[in-house]
C-alpha cells in the first residue's frame, strides 16, 4: 500500500491531480475543514472518498466521477482519504484502518 499524506495547503490543493493513480494508492488529507471542496478536474479514473471525524468515523463515502465529480466535507469532518474507487470495498472499520495507517506515515 502506498500512502500519501497531504497535509500542507498546497498539497491538499494539488490533491490526486498529477498523480498516476495506482490499484494501492491512499491518499490522506490530515485537518480538512467542514465544508472544503473537493473536485475532480484533471483526475482521469473514479475515486471514492471518505470522511472522517476527530476520532476516525467515518461521516460520508462516496464516488467521485473524473473531470465532473465532487464532494464537500460535511460537518464534523477532521480527514479524508481517498482510493480509486471500490479499492475501499465493503469495509465498514475504513477508520480503524486509517488510525493504523496514520501511526505509520
Amino acid at each position: 500500500m502506498n500512502i500519501v499524506k497531504l497535509d500542507t495547503a498546497q498539497q491538499k490543493a494539488q490533491g490526486v491531480i498529477d498523480h498516476d493513480v495506482l490499484d494501492d494508492d491512499v491518499f490522506v488529507f490530515v485537518g480538512i475543514a467542514p465544508g472544503a471542496m473537493f473536485h475532480m478536474k484533471g483526475v482521469e479514473v473514479p475515486i471514492d472518498i471518505v470522511f472522517l471525524d476527530r476520532n476516525y468515523s467515518v461521516l460520508e463515502r462516496s464516488t467521485m466521477q473524473p473531470s465532473t465529480g465532487g464532494a464537500t466535507a460535511p460537518e464534523g469532518t477532521a480527514h479524508a482519504v481517498e482510493m480509486l474507487e471500490g479499492a475501499f470495498g465493503d469495509q465498514t472499520n475504513i477508520g480503524e484502518i486509517w488510525k493504523s495507517l496514520y501511526s505509520k506515515i
